[in-house]
This record gives structure tokens, C-alpha cells and sequence, in this order.
């Protein structure tokens, strides 16, 4: 029941700050291997003790792709493009439909995030595709993604 049991053996969690794909859970530890195959062994009064973020537990996940736009950039286009490049994806879920929020006024850029449910078996290759593709398609259809920038005035002191 998982109620009883946070984790299973091949599932990808995060306990106390460490990430990695289960490979034992005895009676006092429980075993992990990081994603740069490091071995790592958690003693389980930390697993009982500590919350347990499990990334593979359910059937899909929602991909989350972060970027931002110039203030001079047609947000509408912005937010087309982005919708129509996950709307593409073979992996992307069509139920949740992908959707783009306007996450931040910052200094620099309009942030936008782009979400997308897909299997959770895929969620890092659409991830990175989604953050790949999104910086082509704007180039394609001239929506800029600035760089930070600061102003400095001097003021000459006579």
C-alpha cells in the first residue's frame, strides 16, 4: 500500500536533500544511486523522519519550461508560438491542455512559463526538447529573448 510505503525499489525520489533512484529498501537503510551513479546510503530514521519527494510515483507529471521574452516582444505571438511548439510535442499530453502563464514582470523580461503534462517516463526528454525547440521557434518568429542589462549613468563631479 503506499500509503505504508513512501518509496519503491526504481523509483526516482529526493530524500533529505539527496536525489536518486531507489535500489533497496532494507529494515535499517534504504539505498539510492545518484544520477552520476554515486551510491548513496540513507540511514531510514532519516527516510522516516524527513519529508520524501517521489518524482515517479504517479502515471504523468507536469513539465515546466521558464523563459523570458523582451518587453517590446509581442506577447500574444509569444504565448501562440509557445502553446503551438508543446501542442506539437508526440509526448505531450493533450488532457491537461499545455498552457502558458505570464510568471513575472522582471527586470528585464516578461517571464513566461510554459506548462505541459506528459508520461512521466518522458518528462525529461520533453522537458529538454520544450527548452530547446522554444528558443528556435522564437528566433523563427522574431519574439526576443533578452539578456540582463543595467544602466549606468555617471555623473561627472567638477
Amino acid at each position: 500500500m503506499a500509503a505504508l510505503r513512501p518509496i519503491d525499489k526504481g523509483e526516482f525520489v529526493e530524500i533529505n536533500g539527496i536525489s536518486g533512484t531507489v535500489t533497496s529498501v532494507g529494515i535499517m537503510a534504504t539505498e539510492l544511486v545518484k544520477a552520476d551513479n554515486t551510491y548513496i546510503t540513507i540511514p531510514n530514521s532519516l527516510v522516516w523522519g524527513s519529508p520524501v519527494i517521489n518524482s515517479s510515483r504517479m502515471d504523468t507529471r507536469r513539465v515546466e519550461v521558464k523563459v523570458g521574452i523582451a518587453y517590446d516582444s509581442d506577447l500574444d505571438l509569444a504565448v501562440r508560438v509557445a502553446t503551438d511548439l508543446m501542442a506539437s510535442h508526440e509526448a505531450v499530453l493533450p488532457s491537461p491542455k499545455p498552457a502558458v502563464v505570464v510568471s513575472e514582470l522582471a527586470d528585464s523580461s516578461v517571464n513566461l512559463s510554459l506548462r505541459a503534462w506528459t508520461a512521466t517516463p518522458d518528462f525529461w526528454r520533453v522537458r529538454g526538447d520544450l527548452t530547446r525547440d522554444i528558443l528556435r521557434a522564437f528566433r523563427e518568429n522574431e519574439v526576443e529573448i533578452p539578456f540582463p542589462q543595467v544602466d549606468v549613468h555617471l555623473d561627472r563631479a567638477q
